[in-house]
């Protein structure tokens, strides 16, 4: 019993000496730069480095605080792209009632005469100075409408 426990006292006092033991640095004869925690052959140094065991919680942490950085970016990117999907299709919905808007106007241009429903349902009907006031009104709708699309 009083073996066990010399042998065990030895094993962790040579455990410890493993432990504290420091790290080398020489030049082999391959001309490179060698590091170990053995002594190495003659001619090396002793570096003072210390060793401070890793703190798990301070790693998860900072594992945690990246992962959520990395999520933040990937959503504004998917909002950055939902926002430049919908004006694109704006853009293109806007250009497409330019383009309508346009052909309405072109064939008020050979009409001599505009059939005008009111509120009440009384039909009225557009001719002379009317008229062309009623299509340079649709005119200048028309270029209010489509400035926005060709800016």
């Amino acid at each position: 019993m009083k073996a066990i426990k010399l042998l065990l006292g030895f094993t962790l006092l040579l455990a410890m000496a493993t432990a504290s033991a420091g790290v080398y640095r020489w030049l082999g004869t391959d001309g490179l730069i060698h590091y170990s925690d053995t002594p190495p052959p003659k001619g090396a140094k002793l570096l003072s480095i210390e060793s401070s065991p890793t703190d798990p919680a301070a790693v998860k942490a900072r594992i945690q605080a990246r992962n959520d950085k990395i999520e933040s970016y990937r959503n504004q990117r998917e909002e950055q792209a939902a926002a430049a999907a919908k004006a694109e299709s704006e853009a293109k919905q806007a250009a497409k009632r330019c383009t309508v808007a346009k052909a309405r106007v072109q064939s008020l241009e050979g009409i001599e005469r505009v059939r005008k429903h009111d509120a009440d349902g009384k039909t009225t009907y557009l001719s002379g100075k009317d008229l062309a006031q009623f299509k340079q009104q649709q005119r200048e709708r028309v270029a209010k409408l489509c400035a926005k699309v060709e800016d």
